[in-house]
């Protein structure tokens, strides 16, 4: 497990290059994206424009390439950036600007995710699939991360367009093993909308937090054991500091 004492972000203008025109941002620049994006100059016509394909962006002396992500919460709507294959040279210089200017992100995380990805490696039940009820359709999605009080899932396509920040969907939880959670409950919290072109084809892909509503005692019980399990796994994974 990563260590948790370091810093997540810095802050720090950065400029957004679409079909030759730039324009200024500030936002909160980690080696994975940037996120909390506002705008410093009037954005442009062509803004729209940006979204479903690579965008140019110049962070200092770092040049790199991204997606721009739509973000919904109940503040809104916002933007961040996700890099698209950073090179190793420019991670190193957003690390050590984060080591030198960076600090902790001001809103914390009552628990910390558990990457869904990294725990299947531990060969134990994870929570890796949902499946959705919500505006009378039922849909498959892939968990990304969990939590005790709430989980963030992932789907390609529209099966879950309509869906809004604030809603109430109700759902199954599914593990890579004979486990699982049905019927829990959980409020829409925010939500990513990434879209890109490939092959000619517009592709979109919607990230989606959820925050759980009380689970029932059996479910209580199953959901905590099953993050004991894995939280005991990883700290005996983790190498020792000398």
């Amino acid at each position: 497990m990563a260590e948790t004492n370091k810093a997540k972000f810095f802050r720090s203008n950065f400029q957004l290059e679409n079909q030759g025109q730039v324009f200024e941002l500030s936002g909160l620049v980690s080696d994975y994206g940037i996120t909390k994006v506002s705008i410093l100059s009037r954005p442009p016509p062509f803004i729209d424009t940006a979204f479903g394909h690579l965008i140019k962006i110049q962070i200092g002396d770092v040049a790199a390439e991204g997606l721009l992500v739509r973000n919904y919460t109940d503040l809104g709507t916002g933007y961040e950036v996700r890099f698209q294959e950073l090179g190793e040279a420019q991670r190193i210089i957003l690390r050590q600007r984060m080591e030198l200017e960076g600090g902790f992100p001001e809103w914390v995380r009552k628990f910390p995710r558990i990457s869904v990805k990294d725990a299947l490696a531990l060969d134990l039940p994870v929570f890796n699939m949902c499946f959705i009820r919500v505006l009378g359709g039922e849909s498959f999605v892939s968990v990304l991360n969990f939590t005790l009080d709430g989980i963030r899932v992932e789907i390609i396509g529209d099966d879950l367009k309509d869906v809004r920040v604030g809603m109430v969907v109700h759902f199954d939880l599914l593990t890579n093993a004979d486990i699982s959670l049905e019927n829990v409950s959980g409020e829409i919290r925010n939500m990513s909308v990434i879209e890109q072109e490939q092959d000619g084809e517009r592709r979109v892909t919607r990230s989606i937090g959820i925050r759980l509503q009380p689970l029932e005692y059996v479910q209580k019980r199953k959901m905590d054991k099953l993050i004991t399990n894995l939280c005991q796994a990883q700290a005996i994974q983790r190498p020792a500091k000398i």
